[in-house]
């Protein structure tokens, strides 16, 4: 009987520490019309609005490098997370020199800034070095 009541209280335990969500999801306050800067999987939140912004990840990178003459600038695809209060979260995807660079969200307009580190021909960026700047504005 104690070895029963031993295997159930740890599977128990184990179960709730596994299952309990962990808040190590990096957040920076902003505020409305201010820029800022995302890292992958970081939030940003304006509290007043009850409004977050999360960077997913940046897709497509195509921009032309800094080390080449190129006759398009190329481009990329911002994958972001827009969360409010209770509504579900609408995933969007913004680009970097086509439109849409910016999407409207109630009465909010989230534009991308810019975007780092710079394309180079010698070198790959690996996913979680990209940096996004955003501004989000009263529409």
């Amino acid at each position: 009987i104690l070895l029963v009541v031993t295997s159930i209280v740890l599977g128990v335990g184990c179960r709730n520490s596994a299952s309990a969500p962990a808040d190590s999801t990096p957040q920076i306050a902003v505020d409305l019309n201010q820029g800022f800067v995302l890292a992958p999987g970081q939030v940003a939140t304006i509290d007043a609005l009850a409004l977050q912004v999360r960077l997913d990840s940046v897709m497509g990178d195509s921009r032309c490098p800094t080390d080449v003459t190129c006759v398009w600038a190329g481009d990329a695809d911002v994958h972001l997370t827009i969360l409010r209060g209770k509504r579900m979260p609408l995933q969007v995807v913004v680009r970097i020199t086509r439109e849409p660079r910016s999407v409207t969200d109630v009465d909010e307009v989230i534009e991308v800034t810019s975007m780092a580190p710079a394309a180079h021909s010698q070198r790959t960026i690996k996913p979680a070095d990209y940096r996004v700047g955003l501004v989000i504005k009263a529409r």
